[in-house]
Order: structure tokens, then sequence, then C-alpha cells
């Protein structure tokens, strides 16, 4: 099991993971940059490295991470380095997700506690994550990994919970 980026030879494993969710009638990918929205492949890798270091209208610095396990993409998630107003909303610092058919096997918990530790050996002392009230999944997952309850909120029809997760900050042994 490894959390990792993509590389230029990872197109097939990707459509793989795209066509789960499409299977599952899933329309929406979380997160949402692991949508292509009509780029190729090679060209949405460049975009992903841009991505790190965006800072443009509503984008933040943000990083997009794989899980793969036994050589298949199962789960993806997108770290981002700022909050901006939207995000304080809706997305906070980690958007995580598991395609549905490897759902209930602990790569949700995976996924959450190495961009964790990602997090903390930046220097982040906390992080904070979004889920819609219904989605238990989740919920469980962020609470399983320390995040506390901070607000609850109504966007568009749907309620939205605020979780933060203080983070151990690493001190220097020298």
């Amino acid at each position: 099991m490894i959390l990792r980026e993509l590389t230029s030879t990872d197109e097939q494993k990707y459509l793989a993971f795209v066509k789960e969710w499409t299977n599952a009638g899933a329309s929406k990918i979380t997160p949402s940059s692991v949508h292509l929205n009509g780029l190729t492949f090679q060209e949405w890798l460049v975009k992903l490295e841009k991505d790190k270091l965006s800072e443009q209208n509503d984008f933040v610095p943000a990083e997009t991470l794989f899980l793969e396990v036994a050589n298949k993409l199962v789960g993806a998630v997108q770290l981002r380095y700022k909050l901006t107003e939207g995000l304080v909303q809706i997305g906070g610092n980690i958007g995580f997700g598991v395609v549905p058919f490897e759902r209930g096997k602990g790569y949700a918990n995976v996924l959450l506690a190495q961009s964790l530790e990602i997090f903390q050996k930046r220097g982040f002392s906390k992080v904070m994550l979004t889920c819609d009230k219904i989605n238990m999944s989740s919920k469980k997952t962020i609470q399983k990994n320390g995040g506390i309850l901070s607000a609850e909120y109504l966007v568009e029809g749907t309620i939205v919970q605020r979780f933060w997760i203080e983070l151990a900050v690493a001190k220097n042994s020298e």
C-alpha cells in the first residue's frame, strides 16, 4: 500500500480508477481534482504539478496523491496547504475519496492518516476537514483520526460539518 503522485506510466491505472467510479454510478469523483476535464492524461499531469504552486483566484497550493494497493488505484486525496473562505465552508485542507467498490476496507483511514503525517512534517499544527452530515463513513474516518466537530451549517440545502484535527508538531532534536 503506497500513497503517491501519478507518473506518465499510470494512465491505464488511472483510467481504470475513473471507470470504477463511473460503473458505480458516481457522477462525482472526489477529490474534484482527479478529473481530466478534457485534458489528455499527460496534460493533466502537468496541471497537477502546476497546482502545487497555484495561488490564483480561489486556488491554493495543492497536491493530489493516489493510494495504490496491489497495483490498483483505490483512492485519492487532495492536500491543500492554505485555506480560502470557500475551503473553510466546504473542503478544508484535505479532501479524500475511495472508489465505491473498495470502501469498507480501511483505505480512507490510510489516506487520511498518511495525509496528516505529510501536514505534520510540513509544520502544520492543525488541519481542517469538512463533510456532509449524512456521510457517516467520512465522519467516522475523520473522528478516528482525531477530528473534533467545530461547526455545523447549511450550504445549498446540505448540512455540512467542519472538523479540526490537532497535529503534534515534531520538535528538532538538535
